[in-house]
């Protein structure tokens, strides 16, 4: 089994080595689809170390979108919804043109008990990407 400290390192070491590769092959940042978001049946210690990962990425790539779509997953699978739902927005304002901001912050919204807000975020999530299966799902 892996324990967090390990999870914590495999997550650095893994951004570090992916970093390390962009920035010797000339790329002054990485690109938005190399971020990976944690699974699903982490220990909540797993989702706490994945935080802290994304949070320090975060302090050098503030501008890179995926990383706040991770980070609010491990946030609100931590049941820490309000901390997910300004992830999902600031992820919003980065790109108003994904589906999955606006699906990750309904789900949150609708587990803070925000039911007419997280309607309109799936409604947007399906308006951006008719395939978004999760989105259909989650609004019901």
């Amino acid at each position: 089994m892996v324990t967090s400290q390990k999870w914590s390192r495999v997550l650095a070491c893994a951004f570090l080595v992916l970093l390390a590769f962009f920035i010797v092959s000339g790329c002054a940042q990485p690109p938005n689809n190399f971020v990976v978001r944690p699974g699903p049946n982490l220990t909540p210690q797993q989702y706490l170390d994945a935080v802290r990962v994304y949070s320090s990425i975060i302090n050098a790539y503030p501008d890179l979108q995926p990383l706040y779509i991770s980070r609010g997953y491990a946030l609100a699978k931590l049941g820490r919804y309000e901390e997910a739902i300004s992830d999902y927005t600031t992820a919003i304002e980065l790109d108003q043109t994904a589906s999955d901001p606006y699906m990750g912050r309904g789900l949150a919204l609708m587990n803070a008990g925000e039911l007419d807000e997280a309607l309109v975020d799936m409604n947007k999530a399906i308006e951006l990407d008719k395939t978004n299966a999760s989105a259909f799902n989650n609004r019901g």
